[in-house]
């Protein structure tokens, strides 16, 4: 619109207001990508400037490139938060995790303790037995979830290297394996029975060799 006749023309009233100058033509492309206003308004005010085709052209291109990167910038910022919150509920996750062994061995320790009242650094399946008539240690052994139907099938459990006496390290690690519900300590019995049997089976098999 280069003469002042044509800016005064009626049809043209809604195009003077939205482009007649800088400040209003930058403040109706703000509106048109923001959401502001329908920037159909705005394509209906360039298209209605007969011979002027390049002008609707390009506000279609503009409002093309404005959606396709404010969509591409929100999904990326949806996308880093998050993989972010991902990452800090998983890190979260295995702190919490090896606090909670840190605090359960602590438990375990505090019971062996308990048991090996004199201190001598390892229990005996006499003192084992012993123990499991102390309605205290074994409140303990049920508030450390570990169901066990004797001492003697613990002490069978937790006797990895079947020396006859418990020191610290088996007693801490053979708990902190059965702790749970009645059905992991079956399993573990059970794997603790094929393994003596396994050893009555080599102690055979030697014999025949000799």
């Amino acid at each position: 619109l280069d003469t002042l006749e044509l800016r005064q023309l009626p049809k043209y009233e809604a195009l003077q207001q939205h482009f007649g100058c800088l400040g209003n033509a930058v403040l109706s492309l703000y509106m048109a990508m923001s959401g502001g206003n329908d920037w159909g308004v705005y394509y209906e005010n360039l298209a209605s400037m007969h011979g002027e085709w390049h002008f609707p052209l390009l506000f279609i291109l503009y409002i093309t490139f404005a959606i396709f990167a404010v969509v591409n910038i929100v999904t990326g910022v949806f996308v880093d938060t998050a993989l972010q919150s991902g990452r800090t509920d998983r890190d979260v996750v295995v702190q919490e995790e090896i606090e909670n062994k840190k605090e359960y061995l602590e438990s375990v320790k505090a019971l062996f303790e308990a048991i090996d009242a004199n201190s001598h650094g390892v229990i005996s399946r006499e003192t084992l037995e012993q123990s499991f008539e102390n309605e205290t240690i074994m409140a303990f052994f049920n508030a450390l979830k570990i169901s066990v139907p004797d001492a003697a099938t613990l002490f069978d459990l937790l006797d990895f290297d079947a020396s006859g006496e418990l020191d610290i390290d088996e007693f801490l690690m053979g708990c902190y394996q059965l702790q749970g519900d009645a059905t992991g300590v079956d399993a573990k019995i059970t794997q603790a029975e094929v393994r003596y049997v396994k050893q009555v089976v080599l102690s055979l098999k030697d014999s025949f060799q000799e």
